[in-house]
């Protein structure tokens, strides 16, 4: 993207003819003119022939000193690289191309008001500090019976994942759960509560935790196993 450096009232007229191929051009006048051009940027030049009026072409300068502008781009934004005499008007002016080319820049940019954007901004997923979160790049996942929210981690990649959900205890006093879907490296720890929080109950121990499924044990004050009563679960891993 062409990066515009921008110089106000510079109206003025060439100093000498230019061909269609000459590289640097010099201007009856200095006034208004900037002092350098920062490397990368450009400063937009249009021409017009003092004659009939009806000739143009806009010129992309890289370099200036004094009243001379060299490293010239010539015939831009579908302008043509004419032959130009002394006296034709020479003028910095908004062009077309500078207007399409306004966003952002490469240097920090410090937004002020309220920017308001109609369409939604298509951003990567995020890989380091202070950059802005993809929302599909931590996805939630909800079925009839579990699901599970992804939340973000620079030191892991996939996020810390926790899975919840809500089943009953079997005849042996034991809570089983497959997860819709599994833990992409491993797990870290789980566990439960009884949702009616029934008096016998004694303790809610978790049997087994792997990638797919988790297991919990429900006991009354005897140790021995209560089945059917609903407990809600969850596991984390990542």
């Amino acid at each position: 993207m062409t990066i515009f450096m921008f110089a106000n009232n510079v109206n003025t007229t060439l100093a000498g003819p230019i061909s269609p191929s000459a590289t640097s051009l010099t201007l009856s006048s200095a006034a208004n003119l900037p002092s350098s051009i920062p490397a990368g940027q450009v400063l937009v030049i249009g021409l017009n022939d003092v004659g009939t009026r009806q000739n143009f072409e806009i010129i992309y300068a890289t370099s200036i000193s004094g009243a001379t502008l060299s490293g010239l781009l010539r015939a831009q934004e579908g302008t043509t690289a004419l032959s130009w005499g002394t006296g034709d008007f020479a003028y910095s002016a908004p062009t077309a191309g500078q207007m399409r080319s306004f966003g952002q820049i490469s240097e920090p940019n410090t937004w002020s008001g309220d920017n308001t954007f109609t369409e939604p901004v298509a951003i990567a997923p995020a890989v380091s500090p202070g950059q802005a979160v993809n929302i599909d790049q931590f996805p939630a996942i909800l079925s009839s019976s579990n699901g599970s929210q992804t939340f973000p981690s620079l030191e892991i990649g996939t996020g810390f994942i926790l899975k919840f959900g809500e089943a009953a205890t079997n005849g042996s006093g034991s809570m089983i759960a497959t997860f819709a879907d599994a833990f992409p490296n491993n797990w870290l720890t789980g566990g439960g509560t009884v949702v009616n929080g029934s008096a016998i109950v004694n303790s809610v121990t978790l049997r087994s935790l792997n990638k797919t499924g988790i297991q919990l044990d429900v006991l009354n004050a005897a140790g021995s196993p209560i089945s059917g009563v609903n407990v809600s679960w969850y596991a984390l891993g990542y």
